[in-house]
Order: C-alpha cells, then structure tokens, then sequence
C-alpha cells in the first residue's frame, strides 16, 4: 500500500508529498486501537438522538500517575455484549462488515502506550462503539462514547466548509488574493498578501511558519493566551521556503488568516458562523468552540501530552494557541455524523463538494480540509487527523458518506513511540487486513 495519507492539518515540515507524516500518526493510531478487537462490540442500532444524555464529569488525574511498567488491571472492552450483526455498506469494493473479523487485531491488543482507546462505526445507518483502558491514569472508568474531547486539527474541515458555502454565495473566490479581503495582514519577512490566494491558505501551501511542528515547540505547553493576530505573527515569523503554491506545509496560522477572512466577510466570528452554518443544522449538541475556556465539557475523561514515560495532563489547557485550525471540542457521534453528511452533500453544493475532494492542489492526497486515505481494497476513502493536546483523533470516511469510522485515544504522543498498523481501517473498509502485510516475526 503506498506510504502516505493526508490529514486536516497537523503542523509538518516540509516534504515532497503533503501527507508522509501522516502514515506514522495513522499506523499509531491503529495500534491503539487495534486492542479494542476483542471487546469492540454493538452498543447501538438506533438513530443518533439514541445516545445517552450527558452524566458526570470525571476527577482529573492531577499529578499521579502509575509505574510506567503497569498494566491495567480492569477489563479492557466496555459495550453492550451483543453481538454486531453483519451489514453491507453500499459502497462498491467493499465487502460486508462482521465485527467478529477484528479479532486478527488481538496480536496488537497489549502494546498500545494510552491510557485509553475508543471506536466508533457508523454504517448503513446503524452504529457500534468500543472503548477499552481507561479514561483517566488511576480510574477504572474506561472511555464513554459520550466523552468530550478536543479534536485539533479536525477543526479545519469545518472551517474550510463554511470558506466553501461563502464561495458558493460568492462572496470570495478561492483564487482571490488573500490581500483583497484583509489588506496589509500577510506582510513581511518574504510573505505577501498579494500572492497568496485563499485557496493556498485552505490547502496549506501558503508557506507560514507551523509553529506547532516541533514537540518540544513552547507553544505547545498551552499556558499562555493569543490571538487570531498573535498567531498570523507566528507564521509570519520565518520567511517562506518557496513561493505560495509549491509546498506543503501543514500550519496552523493559514486557518487563523481564514478565521479572520470569515469574520471579514460575514461580519461575525468563525464560531458563530460554524455554529450557524454547520452544528446548529446537524443538531451536533455535542460539539463546541472553547475561546478562552480551559476545562472540557461533562462527561469528559483526561487528556495527555510529553511522552509515555512521562506523561503530562492536558485535560485543562489555554486552547487558543490552536485558533480557528485546531480549538474545538467534540464526540464521537459528532464527528461520524459530520463527516457523513459532508460526503453525502448535506453541507455543500455539488461544485463546492467535487473542489473540496480535488487533490490536484494537494500534491495528489490532501484536499480541502481532508485528504484521500488509501487502503488495499481500492475503497475511496477521505480522512481527517489530529495528534496535538493531549489527544489523537481520526477520522476515516467513505466516499459516499455511508460508512465512517472514528478513532480516539487520550494521549498525543502515539506516533513518536509505537510502529503501528494499519489493520484496523482495512479491515474496517476492506473486510480484511492488508494482504500486503508481512507476517508479524
């Protein structure tokens, strides 16, 4: 299978094909999840407003956390105990689903370095979570499919659809220069306003300095506050490595300028016009824009950044270093519902939709906001990811918007220690592994 998969928006650095990062962060996410296999179970076959209403939130772990070598000593899978049913998908290529397949993942089920996973499948109209570990260091609770947490950089596929539905009323045009809308904001150090276009700006080759990149960046220590113009001065802040257009770069700052550009154009914040636009629309209850909030919204397990042998609790942080390109908070349920009523063309004129699913500019694999995600099978999917505050997210979603898979653990530091696999989402979407695969020595 070819070693690359695009996400929303992580900051990177520079490459030749806009997603290589992006197999690392997938592979470990996988791995976390691939010990969900055994306990990943049908928990509902209702419509959405089926799931449970919000109960209580849980303690923060503060400081303490278990040895390292510990293991956890409560069960590992929560969910109703029945059994999924097998289901088709509707979408050519891809084989009927039986949730009994995923128990090839057990080989993976002890290595995963978080504290807790969870999975949610929405399919054909029905859906099926798991969860397994906990939810908090030192808890027995496991996490909830209720659970909020932060989604990073997903939040850039919602910003660029409301970037998308103004350019349908033609109210901007993607070939716009960024200087027309807000004149004199892109200025020095080699950037310039003039030459950078919003469509540069939505596919991340407008060359402002990611500022996220590193992990030992001191902007991801989320202790202190900015603004939407402290961050454009971030990615102002080193000169660009080639013109607008040629090279990828994955930054927070270009979704800031389009949090401003929307605030220019509709007279209202980024926020508002998302909730009114998006969230208000989908009945997405369950999805929010903190601003300067610290803490989650109930229920909520805890969230956790540094490293696995020394971790750091980032369930209450200063969110506004991640701006319009990475502050929100979500569900489970949200982010499946948004990302099969995207597809399925509930958001976005057909145009609008075929230009936000168009990689040309992406080198081939990143599109609007979302990027192609290739499995073996040759399913076309589109994925969204996030590996930053204390949590790892990612979406997979078909490309008819009847089949999506989220994936959630609470720690960001997955990719920097495990190898991974990607034997979830193929089998997932294919009905198998990867028969690609090399056997496991």
């Amino acid at each position: 299978m070819p070693d690359h998969r695009p996400a929303a928006g992580t900051d990177a650095p520079a490459r030749a094909r806009p997603a290589a990062h992006v197999l690392v962060r997938t592979k470990a996410l996988l791995t976390a999840g691939a010990f969900l296999a055994t306990t990943l179970t049908s928990c509902d076959a209702s419509p959405w407003d089926s799931v449970p209403p919000p109960t209580s939130s849980v303690p923060r772990a503060g400081n303490s956390y278990p040895p390292q070598d510990a293991k956890p000593t409560t069960p590992r899978g929560t969910g109703d105990a029945t059994p999924a049913s097998p289901r088709g998908t509707g979408e050519p290529g891809i084989p009927p689903y039986d949730l009994a397949e995923q128990s090839i993942l057990v080989e993976l089920a002890e290595d995963s370095p978080a504290p807790g996973v969870a999975a949610l499948v929405s399919r054909d109209s029905r859906t099926w979570f798991g969860a397994a570990g906990h939810a908090t260091y030192g808890s027995a609770r496991p996490p909830r499919r209720e659970d909020h947490f932060r989604i990073g950089t997903l939040s850039q596929t919602f910003i660029a659809v409301v970037v998308l539905q103004l350019a349908a009323e033609g109210r901007i045009g993607l070939a716009d220069p960024v200087e027309r809308h807000l004149p004199g904001l892109l200025r020095g150090n080699g950037h310039d306003g003039r030459r950078i276009l919003v469509l540069h700006l939505l596919v991340h080759n407008a060359g402002l300095h990611p500022y996220l990149q590193d992990r030992k960046s001191p902007y991801r220590s989320y202790d202190r506050r900015y603004t939407a113009a402290d961050l454009v001065r971030l990615g102002l802040s080193r000169p660009p490595e080639s013109p607008p257009g040629l090279n990828y770069r994955d930054s927070h700052a270009h979704y800031a300028v389009l949090g401003l550009l929307i605030e220019r154009l509709t007279g209202r914040s980024y926020a508002a016009e998302v909730r009114r636009r998006i969230l208000d629309p989908l009945d997405l209850t369950g999805t929010s824009f903190p601003g300067t909030r610290r803490d989650l919204p109930s229920p909520h397990g805890s969230a956790y950044g540094g490293r696995a042998s020394k971790p750091t609790d980032l369930t209450e942080i200063d969110p506004t270093v991640l701006g319009a390109g990475g502050e929100m908070i979500s569900t489970l349920d949200d982010l499946n519902r948004f990302y099969t009523a995207l597809l399925r063309g509930s958001l976005l004129p057909k145009a609008q939709l075929a230009r936000m699913l168009d990689v040309s500019d992406g080198m081939g694999h990143a599109g609007l906001g979302i990027g192609l995600y290739e499995v073996s099978c040759g399913a076309r999917l589109w994925t969204a990811s996030n590996e930053l505050a204390g949590t790892s997210v990612q979406t997979v979603v078909s490309h008819s918007g009847d089949h999506a898979t989220t994936l959630f653990a609470n720690a960001d530091w997955l990719s920097a220690t495990i190898a991974g696999s990607d034997t979830l989402m193929e089998t997932e979407f294919c009905g198998r592994p990867d028969p690609h695969r090399p056997p496991e020595p």
